[in-house]
C-alpha cells in the first residue's frame, strides 16, 4: 500500500527535516488554495465550491475509508464528526463566503491568525494553560486583524465586514486543531483523513445533485476551469494536505503545526499579485504584525534570543 510505503520511508528521515519538508508542501498547497477558491467562485456559489471539493475528496478516498472503517474504535467517531464539521466543512464555507468580497491574498494574510486561535481554543475548551506573557501577543494580533478589517474597504468604501467570515474560520479551525491533537490520538493520519471525507461525502453528493452544481459546471464559461480548481483542492489541499497535516500534528503538536500559516500568505500574495489583485502596504504591515504577535504567543519564557 502506497501510504505505508511512504510512512516507512519517512520514518528513516530525521524528524526536523521531514517536518520542514511537510511544512513546505503544506505552505505551497494551502497557500494556493485561496486563489483556487477564487477561480472556482467564477462558476459556482460558495456552497457549491465546498460541496464539489468534498465530493471529489470523498470519492477519491472512499475505497480507503471502507477499508479502515472497521479498525476505528467507536469512541473516536464523535470527535471525527466534530473535526469534519468544524475544521473542514464550516471553515471551507466561511473562507469561500469571505472570498466573494475579500481578495484571496487578504484571506491568506488573515489566515495567519490560526495559531493564536488554536491557542485560545485550547485554553478555553481543552484546559491548556495561558501564560501572562502570551496576552500582549494575543491583543496585538487581534488589533492587527481589526486594523485590516477597517483599512480594507468593501463595496461603497465601507468597512469590509466579510473579513469576519475569515476570522471566524480561523477560530473554528483552531478548535478543530485541538480536537485533532487531543481527541484523535491513536488514529493514523490516513485513518483520520479518509474517515473525515467519508463523513462529508453523503451531504456533498446530495448537495451537488440538487443545487445545480453539474449544470453550472457544463454551462458556465468558467465551468471547466472551476472543476479543475476543485479537483486540485480535493486531491492536494484536502486529501494529501490533511494526511500530511495530521502527521505534522502528531510530530509537533497542534499550535506548532499551525505555524505553517506563517508562510502561506507569501504564496497567496504572490498569486494575487499575478492575478492583479490590489495589495497594499497596510495589508503587508498588518501581516507582519500578526506574524510577530504569533511569535510572541509561541515564544517560550526564558528562551534565548537569536544573535
Amino acid at each position: 500500500m502506497l501510504y505505508h510505503q511512504i510512512s516507512h520511508i519517512s520514518a528513516k528521515i530525521p524528524v526536523r527535516f521531514r517536518t520542514g519538508l511537510v511544512m513546505l508542501i503544506l505552505t505551497l498547497t494551502w497557500g494556493s488554495s485561496f486563489f483556487l477558491v477564487k477561480k472556482a467562485l467564477l462558476a459556482f456559489t460558495p456552497e457549491q465550491v465546498v460541496a464539489g471539493r468534498f465530493l471529489f475528496s470523498g470519492l477519491l478516498l472512499l475505497p480507503a475509508a471502507l477499508r479502515v472503517y472497521p479498525a476505528i474504535p467507536g469512541e473516536k467517531w464523535r470527535p471525527l464528526l466534530v473535526f469534519a464539521l468544524i475544521s473542514n466543512l464550516s471553515t471551507s464555507w466561511l473562507f469561500a463566503m469571505a472570498q466573494t468580497r475579500v481578495d484571496s491574498s487578504l484571506n491568506g494574510i488573515i489566515n495567519t491568525l490560526t495559531p493564536m486561535m488554536t491557542l485560545l481554543m485550547g485554553v478555553y475548551f481543552f484546559r491548556q494553560r495561558l501564560r501572562k506573557s502570551q496576552i500582549p501577543g494575543l491583543v496585538l494580533g487581534f488589533a492587527a486583524a481589526v486594523w485590516l478589517m477597517v483599512a480594507s474597504r468593501g463595496i461603497g468604501g465601507h468597512i469590509n465586514w466579510f473579513i469576519l467570515f475569515t476570522i471566524t474560520a480561523t477560530l473554528l479551525n483552531g478548535y478543530g486543531m485541538n480536537v485533532l491533537n487531543s481527541r484523535l490520538q491513536g488514529l493514523s493520519a490516513f485513518q483520520i483523513t479518509s474517515s473525515t471525507y467519508f463523513i462529508l461525502l453523503p451531504p456533498a453528493l446530495t448537495f451537488t445533485l440538487v443545487s445545480g452544481f453539474w449544470q453550472a459546471a457544463f454551462t458556465s464559461p468558467h465551468g471547466l476551469q472551476a472543476v479543475l480548481c476543485l479537483l486540485f483542492l480535493a486531491i492536494f489541499a484536502n486529501a494529501i494536505g490533511l494526511i500530511l497535516f495530521s502527521k505534522l500534528v502528531q510530530w509537533s503538536g497542534a499550535v506548532s503545526a499551525t505555524t505553517t500559516t506563517y508562510l502561506m500568505p507569501i504564496v497567496s500574495i504572490f498569486l494575487g499579485f499575478v492575478d492583479h489583485e490590489s495589495i497594499t502596504y497596510i495589508q503587508i504591515g498588518a501581516m507582519a504584525v500578526i506574524i510577530f504577535s504569533v511569535w510572541m504567543v509561541n515564544r517560550q519564557p526564558g528562551a534565548p534570543s537569536a544573535n
